[in-house]
């Protein structure tokens, strides 16, 4: 239960992401942030990967034409794409993204459930911080690469990661493993932030497997992510 005053928002920032198709490397190539009660959103000019999606064909988000200013109090556009309230799985959605909470807003749904639409290729992945109850839920990277058959990890099966430097990532690399020590992928970019957070050691991060795509082939791994306080 949070104490009087406290803050229950689940992020302060969404980062927007686009990518060529699936198995293709992320871009990051925007950002939304919460300030003085609305969201503003800009893109990220100065990263490499926007120079990079822009050589990939990126055209920038179609209610955000390029610009080096701010959009400013942008949620109501960038809701739209939340899943309609009276669509009959709503609430079965919601809950495998551990977003059916009624106390949070439109910009957490948004990070939690990471907006996607089978038409584009965003994903609205939010940076989450360290504290006690944050619980999540995100799709792991790299499956196109390993090539798991189904049935590598069992429902719910508890799992555990290792944090790796790489010189060419900018973020560390946290690859998550099933009890047999066989590596499932890696927790996504912006995700993995959570990991490698100062505060993080204060806090115990555990992971579980929370559902699996497939259908004679395995194509995502949704692992839940909770932390609470030590």
């Amino acid at each position: 239960m949070q104490a009087a005053g406290t803050d229950t928002r689940v992020v302060q920032r969404i980062y927007l992401s686009w990518r060529t198709g699936d198995g293709a490397s992320r871009r990051i190539v925007g950002e939304f942030w919460r300030v003085e009660g609305r969201v503003d959103f800009k893109y990220l000019l100065n990263h490499r990967d926007i120079f990079d999606a822009v050589g990939e064909g990126f055209l920038g988000y179609p209610d955000f034409p390029f610009s080096a200013d701010s959009y400013r109090d942008v949620l109501p556009i960038i809701a739209r794409r939340l899943v309609d309230s009276d669509r009959s799985d709503r609430v079965k959605y919601l809950e495998q993204w551990n977003a059916n909470d009624e106390g949070i807003d439109d910009f957490d749904r948004l990070a939690l459930t990471q907006a996607w639409l089978t038409n584009d290729r965003f994903e609205f992945l939010g940076e989450f911080e360290p504290r006690d109850g944050l619980d999540f839920v995100t799709d792991l990277a790299g499956q196109s690469h390993l090539q798991h058959q189904p049935g590598i990890a069992r429902p719910t099966e508890v799992l555990h990661f290792q944090v790796e430097m790489k010189p060419e990532f900018e973020y560390p690399v946290v690859n998550v493993l099933n009890s047999n020590n066989v590596c499932l992928g890696r927790i996504k970019q912006v995700h993995n932030r959570l990991f490698s957070h100062p505060n993080i050691g204060k806090y115990n991060v555990s992971l579980k497997l929370k559902d699996a795509e497939q259908n004679g082939v395995l194509k995502k791994l949704f692992v839940e992510v909770r932390v609470s306080g030590k």
